[in-house]
Protein backbone atom coordinates (compact mmCIF):
# COMPACT_ATOMS: atom_id res chain seq x y z
CA UNK A 1 0.00 0.00 0.00
CA UNK A 2 1.21 3.50 -0.69
CA UNK A 3 1.19 6.23 1.97
CA UNK A 4 -2.14 7.72 0.89
CA UNK A 5 -3.93 4.38 0.90
CA UNK A 6 -2.44 3.50 4.29
CA UNK A 7 -3.74 6.61 6.07
CA UNK A 8 -7.17 6.19 4.43
CA UNK A 9 -7.47 2.63 5.71
CA UNK A 10 -6.17 3.64 9.13
CA UNK A 11 -8.73 6.44 9.37
CA UNK A 12 -11.56 4.20 8.14
CA UNK A 13 -10.73 1.43 10.60
CA UNK A 14 -10.35 3.80 13.56
CA UNK A 15 -13.59 5.62 12.72
CA UNK A 16 -15.52 2.38 12.29
CA UNK A 17 -14.18 1.01 15.56
CA UNK A 18 -15.07 4.24 17.42
CA UNK A 19 -18.60 4.29 16.03
CA UNK A 20 -19.17 0.60 16.70
CA UNK A 21 -17.90 0.62 20.28
CA UNK A 22 -19.01 4.15 21.20
CA UNK A 23 -15.52 5.26 22.19
CA UNK A 24 -13.72 8.38 21.05
CA UNK A 25 -11.28 7.83 18.20
CA UNK A 26 -7.67 8.80 18.72
CA UNK A 27 -6.46 11.88 16.88
CA UNK A 28 -4.85 11.14 13.54
CA UNK A 29 -1.92 13.42 12.75
CA UNK A 30 -1.01 13.39 9.07
CA UNK A 31 2.64 13.56 8.11
CA UNK A 32 4.46 14.36 4.88
CA UNK A 33 1.71 16.84 3.89
CA UNK A 34 2.19 19.85 1.62
CA UNK A 35 -0.24 22.76 1.30
CA UNK A 36 -0.83 23.47 -2.37
CA UNK A 37 -3.57 26.14 -2.47
CA UNK A 38 -6.21 27.96 -0.44
CA UNK A 39 -9.68 26.48 -1.02
CA UNK A 40 -11.97 29.12 0.52
CA UNK A 41 -11.73 32.67 1.79
CA UNK A 42 -9.35 35.57 1.33
CA UNK A 43 -5.58 35.19 1.33
CA UNK A 44 -4.17 36.31 4.71
CA UNK A 45 -1.43 38.93 4.65
CA UNK A 46 1.93 37.29 3.95
CA UNK A 47 0.53 33.98 2.69
CA UNK A 48 2.07 32.85 -0.61
CA UNK A 49 -0.34 29.99 -1.41
CA UNK A 50 -2.34 30.33 -4.64
CA UNK A 51 -6.02 31.24 -4.15
CA UNK A 52 -7.63 30.25 -7.47
CA UNK A 53 -11.23 30.09 -6.22
CA UNK A 54 -11.48 33.62 -4.75
CA UNK A 55 -14.63 32.50 -2.90
CA UNK A 56 -14.67 35.59 -0.68
CA UNK A 57 -15.27 37.91 -3.65
CA UNK A 58 -17.11 35.64 -6.09
CA UNK A 59 -19.48 33.89 -3.68
CA UNK A 60 -19.24 35.68 -0.28
CA UNK A 61 -17.79 32.48 1.22
CA UNK A 62 -15.10 33.26 3.80
CA UNK A 63 -14.53 29.76 5.10
CA UNK A 64 -15.84 26.37 6.19
CA UNK A 65 -15.07 24.14 9.14
CA UNK A 66 -16.12 20.74 7.84
CA UNK A 67 -14.48 19.05 4.90
CA UNK A 68 -14.83 15.49 3.70
CA UNK A 69 -12.46 14.35 0.96
CA UNK A 70 -12.68 11.08 -0.92
CA UNK A 71 -11.10 9.52 -3.96
CA UNK A 72 -13.82 8.85 -6.55
CA UNK A 73 -11.39 6.98 -8.78
CA UNK A 74 -10.51 7.70 -12.37
CA UNK A 75 -8.28 10.59 -11.28
CA UNK A 76 -11.10 12.48 -9.52
CA UNK A 77 -11.16 13.60 -5.89
CA UNK A 78 -14.40 14.92 -4.38
CA UNK A 79 -14.45 17.52 -1.60
CA UNK A 80 -17.65 18.24 0.38
CA UNK A 81 -17.89 21.27 2.67
CA UNK A 82 -20.37 22.16 5.40
CA UNK A 83 -20.89 24.84 8.05
CA UNK A 84 -20.00 27.56 5.55
CA UNK A 85 -19.99 31.26 6.50
CA UNK A 86 -19.62 34.56 4.69
CA UNK A 87 -20.86 38.17 4.43
CA UNK A 88 -23.96 38.70 6.56
CA UNK A 89 -23.95 35.09 7.78
CA UNK A 90 -22.49 35.94 11.19
CA UNK A 91 -21.24 38.94 13.13
CA UNK A 92 -17.61 37.78 12.96
CA UNK A 93 -17.44 37.86 9.14
CA UNK A 94 -14.84 40.33 7.82
CA UNK A 95 -16.12 43.39 5.99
Amino acid sequence: MNGTTTWKWTFLLQSTWALWWGAAAEAVTPSNVTKVARVTGATPSGEALPNPNQTHTGYDVYGTDLCIVWDKGGGEVFVLFGDTFGAGWCEAAPS
